[in-house]
């Protein structure tokens, strides 16, 4: 755990309870949120969609934006 995620625990813990389970949902919804977006934007699917979006390109799929 890094200093910065320790010290907003720390302040967090001076907060009543209905704010520290507010805080602790709100970073719950963030976490979630970033291992789906890891998980959905690993190399290997980027690279699939990469291939997929030349082969498009390829065969005049696409539309030039300007």
């Amino acid at each position: 755990m890094t200093d910065l995620l320790k010290e907003a625990i720390n302040k967090a813990k001076l907060l009543s309870p209905e704010m520290q389970d507010e805080v602790a949902e709100q970073l719950l919804f963030e976490i979630e949120n970033e291992l789906k977006w890891q998980k959905e934007t690993s190399l290997e699917k980027l690279t699939v969609l990469a291939g997929e979006a030349l082969q498009e390109s390829n065969d005049s799929k696409t539309i030039r934006l300007h």
